[in-house]
């Protein structure tokens, strides 16, 4: 993975910006899909990059992870790993999450350093 890669742009269609917004905005979307959305990303970050969309999901994990653990607490967080990790062929599960770890870190320590 490049390490300069969290400052590589990536173009995105402002329609596909708005439909992440209003799916977040409007949580129970039943015409719009995630998949689909997330699936044009990805492509396009390959268009820029090869393994970007891999560093993106890696970071999307890792920030989920995050924000888990600091709102719900370590357990629930425990959770979302466990889960994380039975939907991987395990192969795939021991790397892709040593690369989450490393990136955990790296925001903990944003956080810790930002609080202070």
């Amino acid at each position: 993975m490049n390490k300069g890669s969290g400052k590589i742009l990536v173009p995105v269609p402002a329609e596909t910006l708005a439909q992440l917004q209003a799916m977040s905005v409007f949580c129970k979307c039943k015409t719009m899909s995630f998949a689909e959305i997330w699936s044009d990303i990805d492509d396009r970050c390959e268009e820029v990059e090869k393994g970007l969309s891999d560093f993106i999901d890696v970071m999307t994990t890792a920030y989920s992870i995050f924000e888990i653990e600091n709102n719900e607490g370590p357990e629930e967080a425990r959770k979302l790993i466990d889960e994380i990790i039975v939907k991987m062929p395990h192969e795939e599960a021991d790397g892709f999450m040593i690369f989450v770890v490393m990136e955990l870190r790296r925001l903990r320590a944003e956080y810790k350093e930002g609080k202070e």
